[in-house]
């Protein structure tokens, strides 16, 4: 299962990310990393930041919500439907449990999502197919704060 990356620094991104019109500010929830890739068997695996979980039990307690949430509302079909290899897709977000930020825990998802991988391409989805695909498999995305920012006229 892919590895979480690092968040990218605006300075230390290509210049024609800026020219091309694919920056997307996404709020930074307070959760903890957590990853999943359904399997063909049609089970899924979890992994937090640096570890991958082959059973669903094997998962920390802290992070048993966020496996409850998306074991009910991932639409397993769908995803079948959308790709051809269900195990080239690693899909990233946040287990939203307490840390700093006090939510209003009765509204907040267990998991948010914001990242899709593809080993297939060998690439991180672009943000706006990120936000479709979530919303497609019946998971919330992150709140994109501010999309495709267009340039200033002066």
């Amino acid at each position: 299962m892919k590895q979480f990356p690092s968040i990218p620094r605006p300075v230390d991104a290509p210049d024609k990310l800026f020219e091309e019109g694919h920056l997307w500010l996404l709020e930074k929830v307070d959760g903890a990393n957590f990853r999943f890739q359904l399997q063909s068997s049609g089970l899924v695996r979890f992994g937090d930041r640096s570890r991958i979980y082959e059973d669903p039990d094997d998962v920390p307690e802290p992070y048993q919500h966020a496996v409850r949430h998306v074991q009910q509302h991932l639409d397993r079909e769908a995803l079948r439907n959308a790709v051809g290899e269900v195990e080239e897709i690693v899909f990233f977000g946040e287990a939203m449990h307490h840390h700093a930020v006090d939510y209003d825990w009765d509204r907040t998802p267990s998991f948010l999502g914001f990242d899709v991988w593809s080993a297939e391409k060998g690439a991180f989805y672009p943000p706006e197919t990120v936000q479709q695909v979530f919303e497609r498999l019946g998971l919330e995305p992150v709140n994109a704060v501010q999309r495709e920012l267009p340039e200033c006229e002066g």
